[in-house]
């Protein structure tokens, strides 16, 4: 029996990216400005307009998410982590947040990279820049988003603080689907939308479906094997932008890095499901246009969420027939509002043998009085806002009808019975000499030429979507550093 082995074609660039996300289409756009021979490789593929429209949004979510949204971080409970895969990563499937770092988030990279104050002044007016180019917005809308201005009344009368928040949309519909991607294109984070094609009239090559599998050195070239089978790349500069866990396993699989993706923050999630007594329409509207940020220096934050029924019955799956037929009577008068903390503990790599990396994460004894702290604050202001009933995602279901119910549950409360999701991972490759593993240009302490440029570089987003801190803290980088990326 005779073997036909096939030649791959060999493509040779200057300078090759991996991933298309919002650290990828950054660094192909900062330096496409300057550079030629620069190409990205993108594991998923580009998603047009129809699809979005005329697909169902349980469909949509298995082909833009890894594992359709379901990437395991092993622990008690265990959590799972939403990695987006598509020509423009999960910029495609987020909110379209795009707040500025809070000052403490400020000052621990102006600590870690060693800044000067007319540094930060330069990382600030990168924040400001890149949310004029998304043309970022407040909604303001009272004839939409009701989940959102139900709460603002107490909010008021008990000074909590609260926010409108920029968002990254232009002619929104109010089709309330963001995280399962704009039907309409509304979303102008979505950097498939921007950042790319204009790369790509700069110069920049695109190859969609090519997941790279293996990276290694031949002299002074990096040699990468993806599951095209028509190309073998090769260039003098390798950028990782894979996002926070692909990155890390990439380099720690192909023997680059041991150090990476030891300590890897993020941001803890939950949901709950709010009935109140007047209606509030909440599918005429959007996600995030308030932030109840009263309580960010304690770590914890709180806002509506997208709401439709796909999305409140995957929320609450954990509930029975009965009790899920009985909330789709009342669809008008309920809310969902999403809780996100920023929690001490950490999730770490522990092994790279496998296909897919596996992650394991243990929380801070005081991220358990957290999580109780922010469920107490959030049912009190549903409650102080007029939910007569309020559904914690707690074992199979949690029904709360007062403040008493509250008082009585939290008695009992036990963290490995929640059910949790995680949005944002941060600081699995963190930049700084400190940590000694990237220098201050995003290049690998043992390596000049391969750099990481992602949400692995971040070390902290605070309160914060890490999307513009991670555009930003690139452009940055770039800027600063041109000479290293020829």
């Amino acid at each position: 029996m005779q073997i036909i082995v096939k030649k791959l074609i060999q493509k040779f660039y200057k300078t090759i990216i991996i991933g298309s996300g919002a650290g990828g289409a950054t660094a192909a756009y900062q330096l496409s400005k300057n550079f030629e021979s620069i190409c990205i490789l993108e594991e998923g593929k580009k998603f047009n307009q129809s699809f979005f429209s005329n697909r169902k949004i349980s469909s949509r979510s298995q082909k833009l998410w890894r594992n359709g949204g379901f990437t395991p971080l092993i622990g008690n409970p265990p959590l799972p982590f939403v990695e987006g895969v598509a020509l423009g990563g999960t910029t495609v499937s987020n909110g379209g947040y795009l707040e500025d770092i809070d000052d403490r988030a400020y000052e621990n990279l102006k600590n870690i990279m060693n800044l000067g104050n007319d540094d930060v002044k330069i990382l600030r007016s990168n924040f400001s820049e890149i949310k004029k180019k998304f043309d970022t917005q407040k909604d303001k809308d009272q004839s939409f988003n009701g989940d959102s201005f139900i709460l603002t009344k107490y909010l008021e009368e008990k000074k909590i603080n609260y926010r409108f928040v920029d968002l990254a949309r232009k002619n929104c519909r109010h089709n309330n689907q963001c995280i399962s991607g704009c039907p309409i294109s509304a979303k102008t984070n979505d950097v498939s939308l921007n950042l790319i094609p204009d790369s790509i009239k700069k110069g920049v090559d695109v190859f969609q479906n090519t997941k790279v599998l293996s990276i290694k050195k031949d002299g002074n070239k990096i040699v990468l094997s993806t599951s095209n089978e028509k190309y073998l790349f090769k260039c003098e500069k390798l950028i990782l932008s894979a996002g926070a866990l692909q990155t890390p396993f990439l380099l720690k699989k192909n023997g680059i890095s041991n150090q990476v993706g030891k300590k890897i923050k993020f941001h803890l999630n939950y949901k709950v499901l709010a009935n109140f007594n007047d209606k509030v329409c909440a599918k005429k509207g959007t996600i995030f246009n308030i932030d109840i940020n009263h309580f960010k220096n304690e770590r914890f934050k709180f806002s509506a969420s997208n709401f439709l029924e796909p999305y409140i019955f995957s929320t609450t799956s954990f509930l029975n027939n009965l009790e899920i037929n009985r909330l789709n009577q009342r669809l008008d008068f309920l809310g969902m509002y999403v809780a996100q903390i920023e929690v001490r503990g950490y999730a770490s790599l522990k092994s790279s043998i496998f296909s897919e990396p596996l992650i394991f994460y243990k929380l801070d004894d005081n991220d358990y009085k957290l999580i109780i702290k922010s469920i107490i604050e959030l049912c009190k202001i549903l409650f102080g806002s007029g939910a007569t009933e309020l559904i914690l995602p707690y074992g199979n279901g949690k029904i709360l009808k007062s403040e008493k119910d509250l008082n009585e549950f939290v008695k009992s409360f036990k963290t490995k019975f929640m059910h949790f999701n995680c949005a944002h991972m941060m600081n699995s490759c963190p930049i700084g000499f400190e940590n000694n593993i990237l220098n201050n240009d995003a290049s690998l302490i043992d390596s000049d030429n391969i750099f990481v440029l992602d949400a692995s570089t971040l070390p902290t987003s605070s309160d914060s979507s890490p999307q513009l801190a991670i555009m930003s803290l690139i452009k940055f980088i770039i800027e600063n550093n041109y000479p290293k990326f020829n």
